[in-house]
């Protein structure tokens, strides 16, 4: 997982394991410790229709309101890294696994 998301952050020019990205997310939750039930609504946020899929243009439009602006290109390959069933969009499964490495699990 972790190799997924280091990728996934340098397509975008993030640091070595992605720990801009992570801060982002958390500052999107308003929460320090990122949980699965967080993984699950930031997934809400970035699927607002709520197909159960992130597709390319939602991937780019929150990724535009955390002040990035990839191109199409880019877009297209980050989802690459994240689509695990690869049918060019990102199941909530998906996104659970890219992030699995930073969730908070309770003991």
């Amino acid at each position: 997982e972790e190799k997924r998301w280091v990728s996934f952050a340098e397509i975008l020019g993030g640091d070595e394991h992605g720990g801009a990205w992570i801060r982002r997310v958390r500052t999107l939750l308003g929460k320090e410790v990122i949980t699965r039930a967080d993984v699950t609504a930031a997934f809400s946020i970035i699927d607002p229709d709520d197909t159960g899929h992130i597709s390319p243009w939602e991937l780019k439009e929150v990724l535009n309101r955390l002040g990035e602006y990839p191109s199409d290109a880019e877009v297209n390959k980050l989802i690459s890294v994240a689509d695990l069933d690869r049918d060019g969009k990102i199941s909530k499964l998906d996104f659970e696994d890219l992030f699995s490495a930073f969730i908070k699990t309770t003991a």
